[in-house]
């Protein structure tokens, strides 16, 4: 955590959103809870909205006839699967590395996608509202939002773990800054 530049009350404030999210699903037990902790660090503290788990959430987290644990263990066994061929021998300092080539070529994301369908598609629709609603109006920051949360999740702004990659795309004076930055930021985590 102390790549993320972390306090306690910024993880504190991630722990409890997380537990919020698994109390809609009635999963109350401190085990299962944690387990959702340790995968909302991967996939953000908001993972139960992003479009594309939601057929993994509901086929496991959402039946909840189905005992807590085995509910919990379903959506890790399917989180497991699903990230074991994004994630395939590349840390998060690779993630990184490819988010800044990619901000540094490429065009307009809405011109990147014209013909995206279904759940990439809702995720895109999300993260542009979204950046819209941050206030992100500048193209390579609306990209580095996107690209941002390819990696850490939907909602990734309001995840308090990620303050400072945040104030990075908020606040950097220009867009070579910006790169410079997360392209530090993520080499902490070689």
């Amino acid at each position: 955590m102390s790549a993320l530049d972390v306090t306690p009350r910024m993880l504190t404030s991630f722990v409890r959103t997380v537990r919020d999210y698994a109390q809609a699903y009635q999963i109350t037990g401190k085990r299962e809870t944690f387990k959702l902790a340790v995968i909302g660090v991967t996939l953000g503290a908001h993972f139960p909205h992003d479009p594309r788990l939601r057929q993994m959430i509901d086929a496991s987290l959402g039946q909840t006839t189905i005992p807590q644990s085995r509910r919990v263990e379903l959506f890790c066994s399917g989180v497991s699967t699903s990230l074991g061929a994004h994630w395939k021998d590349e840390g998060l300092d690779a993630k990184g590395a490819r988010l800044i080539a990619y901000l540094s070529r490429t065009p307009a994301l809405e011109d990147l996608f014209p013909n995206m369908t279904g759940r990439k598609r809702a995720f895109l629709d999300a993260c542009m509202s979204h950046a819209d609603g941050y206030s992100l109006r500048a193209p390579r920051r609306r990209q580095a939002y996107f690209g941002a949360a390819l990696i850490h999740g939907i909602y990734w702004f309001d995840n308090p773990v990620m303050y400072t990659l945040r104030r990075i795309i908020e606040t950097s004076e220009t867009d070579d800054l910006m790169l410079n930055q997360i392209s530090e930021f993520y080499s902490g985590f070689a």
